[in-house]
């Protein structure tokens, strides 16, 4: 499960269980503020459970309001971060939009 420590503009991961599906590396791109979250975690972990630390993380975005993208994919709540593209390296890059302010 996601537990993360704010740094600045970046939030870095300080609790997290390497599980069976191993670990994974996250970077979360606000889209429409450029602040960057990277985040380190377990392979077993959904976007909800992404979601969730984003929305009490520095992003302090409400779950509701959150529209996660990788590439030109909107992504499900049930789908796990390990099954999600790479961007070249290990790191699975995912976009995110706020739903309040695009309206």
């Amino acid at each position: 499960m996601l537990g993360a420590r704010s740094a600045g503009r970046v939030m870095m991961v300080s609790t997290w269980t390497e599980g069976p599906g191993g670990a994974i590396r996250v970077r979360v791109a606000h889209a429409l503020e450029g602040r960057t979250v990277e985040l380190r975690c377990d392979g077993t972990d959904t976007v909800l459970d992404l979601k969730k630390a984003l929305a009490s993380g520095p992003a302090g975005v409400a779950i509701e309001h959150q529209i996660l993208l990788a590439g030109a994919d909107k992504l499900d709540n049930e789908q796990a971060l390990v099954d999600l593209p790479t961007s070249g390296t290990d790191w699975r890059t995912v976009y995110l939009f706020d739903r309040y302010l695009l309206y």
